[in-house]
């Protein structure tokens, strides 16, 4: 039995190779947007990768009957972070303290030209 490390570093490694080899489209040519859902299976193992979204609007229904059959059908269910009330009072208060800039301080300021370039060129 492989330890839950190995799992996930084989995991990580499954997902870059997904989106590596994945076909781009243009902005045109995507569908509506919807979350991402990788089905990965070996063997009888059957994997799900989710995509989840951080920001979303408020109402949004993030969640698909694909993303919710996956959920069902799955033995276990791991999300990325803990995402109980005590996780939710931490990232609340690591966000008040790490993701706010400064008083006159900007994005531009903080990064790079390339890297700025890069987010703008994201967005």
């Amino acid at each position: 039995m492989r330890g839950p490390g190995k799992l996930a570093s084989r995991l990580a490694r499954i997902a870059c190779a997904a989106l590596m080899l994945a076909p781009t489209v243009s902005v045109a040519q995507a569908a509506a947007p919807h979350p991402a859902l990788w089905r990965v299976q070996q063997g009888t193992s059957t994997v799900y990768l989710f995509g989840s979204l951080h920001v979303l609007p408020a109402g949004y229904a993030w969640t698909t009957p694909e993303i919710d059959a996956a959920k069902a059908a799955a033995d276990s269910f791991i999300f990325e972070v803990p995402v109980d009330e005590a996780a939710l009072k931490d990232e609340k208060q690591f966000i008040v303290e790490k993701g706010i800039l400064a008083k006159g301080q900007t994005l531009r300021g903080v990064l790079e030209g390339s890297e700025f370039q890069t987010y703008s060129a994201v967005l």
